[in-house]
């Protein structure tokens, strides 16, 4: 009955090479999938940097038909973008454990 019980636990760190092989693909997925954000993070910046001068543009001339629809545009692209710098967030906190 001695030979079922498990050793006891100890505060060390026991080093797997299999585990070890593993970590250096994550990681370098994770840099790739942040790298990919921040180009996306900066497209979508770019886009509704756009929108909102039209939208100026469209006040500025009185067209305030299209003014309001272009409104729902920057609200969705707003959204788009704290989505994808959250997500890039939690990229960038799995990095770096």
């Amino acid at each position: 009955m001695q030979e079922n019980i498990p050793p006891p636990l100890k505060d060390e760190l026991v080093i797997d090479q299999l585990s070890a092989v593993q970590i250096k693909p994550s990681h370098d997925a994770l840099k790739k999938e942040s790298d990919d954000l921040k180009v996306q993070i900066r497209q979508i910046q770019d886009a509704l940097d756009t929108l909102l001068r039209i939208q100026q543009r469209s006040v500025d001339a009185s067209l305030y038909n299209k003014a309001n629809e272009l409104q729902e545009d920057i609200s969705m692209k707003r959204f788009d973008l704290r989505v994808a710098q959250i997500h890039l967030s939690a990229i960038n906190a799995q990095a770096s454990d």
